[in-house]
């Protein structure tokens, strides 16, 4: 099943409430955000560790940073595992891109 993209918006409007009421003269910076995409996983869905559950948690985490007025900012933690070296590089291909997109469709 596909992971539950509400949930991101939801927990990050909860904390930011919570530590503006305990803090409420602290900035709230969102860190280290992500859900952990796994270099090459099947996005054809939105599975949990896919890369496009991962790209679409990234979306709702910085949208909802950028859309509260008690979030500072945001950092985005890397968007997936990445290839040791150029060899197993060239063994996994690269992505193929969806059509005027910087979004990966599929990773060959």
């Amino acid at each position: 099943g596909g992971g539950d993209i509400n949930y991101p918006y939801k927990y990050w409007t909860e904390q930011a409430t919570a530590a503006h009421l305990k803090w409420p003269q602290k900035p709230l910076f969102i860190s280290e955000t992500g859900a952990g995409g796994i270099y090459e996983w099947d996005n054809a869905s939105n599975v949990h560790w896919s890369q496009l559950y991962q790209s679409q948690v990234l979306f709702a985490d910085v949208y909802t940073a950028l859309n509260n007025s008690l979030y500072s900012g945001v950092s985005v933690w890397q968007f997936s595992d990445s290839k040791a070296d150029d060899q197993d590089t060239n063994y996994c291909k690269g992505c193929e891109y969806y059509p005027d997109e910087t979004l990966c469709a599929y990773v060959a």
